[in-house]
């Protein structure tokens, strides 16, 4: 627990060092708050609200079978309300994808923070982490890969960001190990759906994963491509042997 509470922390504090190049990318995509939003925490406290209830919306009907009607329903409200924060569902969504992809490049930029030679802990800190992130946005992102607006700026950015997070991985892949990839990159996005699809079929009952194994086993994955190499015995080795 201490040496995840320590990641967790550095994590908090990179995540505002090293937001720069990735916000440059996605800045001009996201609506600024109103100076009356500022000045009113209720008014913020509201908006939040739509983005969540729009979120669980999305993940469960995708971005061409929702209407503002069943966000709306969802909290419960007239949808007059959603109209002054937002000019249709369009524009929530570019948001909400705007905001997760952020949130997404963040928390992978944690595993910067990993020294050479540390032991197994710390990448198992940087995996829950990464779950629990996950936890809150890992639906929407997935459902919204094959359904989101026809949004060419929103969309380039978006692409820009998964870009530069899969760079993050390998390069960090390569820094941990020692030792170069013949495509970090590429590297990247494999370790990217591997843990957002153990977690999909983690979160699923009928897949019977649990948690604490798929973290575990994802940890000693990743471990094993940036650990030491070891000579170990094992049945398969000891038949090779034989």
């Amino acid at each position: 627990m201490p040496q995840i509470a320590l990641v967790g922390a550095q994590f908090l504090s990179a995540g505002r060092e090293r937001r720069g190049r990735t916000s440059d990318c996605l800045r001009r995509v996201i609506r600024p708050v109103k100076l009356s939003e500022a000045k009113h925490p209720k008014s913020a406290v509201t908006r939040q609200a739509f983005l969540d209830a729009a979120r669980d919306v999305f993940e469960r009907k995708g971005y061409s079978g929702t209407q503002v009607k069943d966000i709306t329903d969802r909290l419960s409200v007239a949808r007059g309300s959603f109209y002054y924060y937002f000019r249709d569902k369009r524009h929530i969504f570019i948001e909400l994808g705007t905001v997760t992809t952020r949130e997404t490049a963040d928390a992978v930029r944690a595993l910067e923070l990993i020294e050479i030679g540390a032991d197994k802990s710390a990448f198992e800190a940087w995996v829950r982490q990464l779950f629990d992130y996950l936890d809150r946005t890992g639906a929407f992102s997935i459902r919204s890969v094959d359904d989101s607006p026809p949004d060419a700026r929103f969309q380039a950015a978006v692409a820009r960001v998964h870009a530069e997070t899969a760079g993050v991985i390998g390069r960090e892949l390569e820094r941990l190990s020692g030792r170069s990839l013949s495509d970090p990159a590429t590297s990247g996005v494999c370790v990217m759906a591997m843990l957002e699809r153990s977690w999909f079929l983690a979160r699923n009952t009928k897949a019977q994963m649990t948690r604490e194994g798929t973290i575990a086993a994802i940890t000693d994955l990743i471990y094993a491509m940036v650990g030491p190499a070891r000579v170990e015995s094992s049945p398969v080795s000891a038949r090779v042997a034989h």
